[in-house]
């Protein structure tokens, strides 16, 4: 409500006195996320929480918090203190960073929710490899197997048990996405793996989600999963056969594509369309995602586009925590204000491609800009290393 009421204000433009005003306003959704990537490159929490607090201008309610990937586990863990063992260079967090996070956004109304992401993505697991605590599909710690004697399940049962108890909210994400399936880890295996896991976080009176892989490969969600889509998945498909969804889908939720691939309009999207009047309570909300992939230098974080180093190399390394935070939000705003804007109440009447749009963007862009947040400028294009045309200073 106090946002609300800011919203009326432009710094310096206008005043309120003896004024009466009523005002109806909800959320279409309940669940409006923006997902980061700490996975890969780390987010220093100065930054995490100057991402919550743009995040409380535009009313979002859940920062999705991706804290394992081929990079890093970036959370400090008591049972296993030796994962962290290749990240203190490169950053993670301690137990008193995590809880004075979700104390920051909780006190802006936005829950944190963790993910754990497993059994793929798992090469920040590394170290436990190591240690025997955990058994691999393969040589390169890709993903995590389910091997006969349940050494991985039970190591994996006790570290999400601590992470859970670390995180409070009701939901917990275990990813489950891009699985690979090999002799040592065949289908079946994978698919036990997961549906075991789900199940352990249902036990703890959590509700679990992941990524629509587990219903669309494996088939290892319970009823109670909540599918994230993403690809090949939209709401009117997983809500049809009873699924409750969060919307990701890439080709206008993520944001590490460049904006001359994702422009702000790709944003304004109806994530419920197609979904049937019945079935939309089974619809939580959207997100946008916001993947580090293009500022990780380690090898492992850039597998997947031949072995080349990424364009946002040189802020990998922590002396560059300025430049990336820069970079990381240029990228983000004010596209994710757009999506916040769709995700609480979307109105078909607004075209996207409209000079009315257009002017609302560029409004949008200047009122974070007064708020002092680092967005994209107004009017301009950004990508991971250069704001409207021009290289960030003190890239080389």
């Amino acid at each position: 409500a106090l946002e609300t009421f800011a919203q009326f204000l432009e710094q310096g433009k206008a005043e309120l006195r003896h004024c009466w005003i009523d005002i109806q306003d909800y959320p279409r959704y309940k669940h409006r996320g923006l997902m980061i990537d700490t996975g890969r490159r780390f987010f220093p929490a100065p930054l995490v929480k100057k991402i919550l607090d743009a995040m409380s201008y535009y009313k979002f309610s859940v920062l999705h918090f991706h804290i394992s990937d081929y990079g890093r586990f970036a959370v400090e863990s008591l049972k296993y203190p030796n994962l962290a063992s290749n990240n203190s260079s490169n950053g993670f967090y301690t137990r008193a960073d995590v809880k004075a996070i979700v104390s920051y956004a909780m006190d802006r109304g936005i829950r944190v929710v963790p993910e754990v992401d497993i059994p793929g993505h798992a090469l920040g697991f590394g170290a436990l490899a190591k240690s025997g605590d955990l058994m691999f599909c393969d040589h390169g710690h890709v993903q995590i197997r389910n091997d006969p004697g349940g050494r991985s399940l039970k190591t994996l049962k006790t570290l999400l048990t601590e992470m859970m108890e670390l995180f409070p909210d009701e939901l917990f994400h275990l990813g489950c996405d891009e699985t690979r399936v090999s002799a040592a880890c065949p289908l079946a295996a994978v698919q036990a793996m997961e549906k075991e896991l789900l199940e352990f976080v249902e036990s703890k009176g959590k509700t679990p989600v992941a990524w629509e892989e587990v219903r669309r490969r494996t088939k290892a969600n319970t009823p109670k999963t909540v599918i994230q889509a993403w690809s090949k998945y939209h709401a009117y498909q997983t809500t049809a056969v009873g699924l409750p969804t969060i919307v990701c889908n890439q080709d206008s939720f993520y944001l590490d594509y460049v904006m001359t691939e994702r422009p702000p309009y790709q944003q304004w999207v109806d994530i419920s369309d197609k979904v049937v009047e019945q079935n939309m309570h089974l619809v939580l909300g959207g997100e946008v995602a916001m993947w580090s992939d293009n500022w990780c230098f380690d090898a492992p974080c850039y597998w997947s586009i031949d072995k080349r180093p990424p364009v946002g190399q040189e802020m990998f390394a922590r002396k560059n925590d300025h430049l990336f935070a820069k970079s990381i939000q240029g990228m983000i705003w004010p596209r994710a204000a757009i999506a916040a804007g769709a995700f609480w109440n979307y109105q078909p009447s607004l075209d996207p491609k409209s000079e009315e749009f257009n002017a609302t963007v560029l409004r949008q862009t200047e009122w974070l800009v007064e708020r002092g947040v680092a967005t994209c400028p107004p009017g301009c294009v950004c990508d991971q290393v250069t704001h409207c045309g021009t290289k960030l200073h003190g890239l080389t």
